[in-house]
């Protein structure tokens, strides 16, 4: 298989996972959709295109390319579901090993997501 074919796959399996994301509270759809742009990016613009132009999540995506932003609204959403996602796992898990590692990722991730900017710099 070529680089072309391979990222096409991804930008599908991308897009796939964004739209269960739409439907399903717990798993997000933005960062899929972020994915499936890069993907289509490099293989196959009018994809790429098509993906920027999503009604609502297309600005969002746009956003992230040009400016690597993040919005506000979107870093609370963010950080809520993810605590309680990971309090859930943290609570239901017996081995402290996996406790911890599951606490670093989530810090890890949130350090992430706060250190990107909300607003484009003039």
């Amino acid at each position: 298989m070529n680089k072309r074919l391979l990222l096409l796959i991804g930008g599908h399996l991308s897009v796939i996972l964004g739209i269960i994301g739409a439907v399903l509270p717990v798993v997000p759809s933005t960062p899929f959709m972020i994915l499936a742009a890069y993907c289509y990016s490099k293989s196959s613009p009018k994809l790429h295109q098509k993906i920027l132009n999503l009604p609502h999540i297309g600005s969002h995506v746009r956003d992230w390319e040009d400016h690597g932003l993040i919005s506000v609204k979107a870093k609370v959403l963010s950080i809520i579901l993810l605590g309680i996602m990971i309090s859930f796992s943290i609570y239901f898990l017996k081995v402290t090993w996996l406790k911890i590692m599951l606490a670093v990722i989530a810090l890890a991730i949130s350090t992430f997501i706060f250190s990107r900017p909300s607003v484009k710099k003039s």
